[in-house]
């Protein structure tokens, strides 16, 4: 599950990419931000996080992010959640979200980025906070630190640092995750490559929306162009 605008790009990156079995995978973000969630990824709307976790308007917000994830996620054995802690729909619905696996009795992990080194001071803040307490709750939080690490994107450009940041969280969810669902038949054989492929969306790239690829270059490594979502758009048809 993705949640606020960094972890759905990020989930939408790791819809294009496909190749995982048994994986749903859903958008969360909260306001006008949801419109910017392209209409092939599944998504749902919640309430603009509330300026204190408890009261009225924090028990509104935790049942409609409750409500949301038995509609689309009921009987999964495992949720793993994306997102930015930066921002405040990430910030408060990533405890929410993880409380109620908790509740549940569902294995749950949250995989966040951390603000970037040029990043406002607010935003610093409100991450370093809520990892804080994420941890103090005992939560299962990777974090990837962009501000000791984003020196090292190939596209040192502050306009391609976000696109890259969301490309580390989705590659790294992709890893996370492929062991968990790869497939073994009964007499130990490698798992059905074939099977697992047909979990790509079937769906036209070119009709795709290009999402976080919007005016960003393809990543290219020994001459090998690594963004597979493109090189799927300009082979679909071959």
């Amino acid at each position: 599950m993705g949640i606020g605008t960094a972890g759905s790009r990020a989930a939408y990156y790791i819809y294009q990419r496909g190749g995982l079995p048994g994986l749903r995978i859903l958008a969360v973000d909260s306001g006008d931000a949801i419109q910017e969630i392209p209409a092939a990824l599944p998504s749902a709307q919640l309430p603009l996080p509330p300026k204190v976790p408890v009261g009225e308007a924090a028990r509104e917000a935790n049942e409609s992010l409750n409500a949301i994830i038995d509609a689309h996620l009921r009987g999964a054995r495992m949720l793993f959640i994306v997102t930015c802690l930066g921002g405040n729909t990430g910030a408060y619905y990533t405890q929410a979200a993880l409380l109620y696996a908790k509740l549940h009795n569902l294995p749950a992990a949250a995989l966040v980025a951390m603000p970037h080194d040029f990043d406002n001071d607010e935003c610093k803040w409100t991450a370093d906070s809520a990892l804080d307490t994420l941890r103090a709750q005992h939560f299962k939080v990777l974090s990837l630190d962009c501000q000791a690490f984003g020196h090292l994107f190939p596209d040192q450009s502050r306009e391609a640092a976000y696109p890259q940041a969301v490309r580390w969280i989705a590659e790294t969810t992709l890893g996370y995750l492929k062991l968990f669902t790869l497939q073994e038949n009964p007499r130990g054989e490698r798992p059905n490559t074939a099977f697992a492929g047909r979990s790509r969306p079937n769906v036209p790239m070119d009709d795709l929306p290009r999402g976080i690829f919007t005016n960003v270059p393809a990543t290219f490594f020994n001459g090998e162009n690594l963004d597979l979502p493109t090189f799927w758009r300009q082979h679909s048809k071959q």
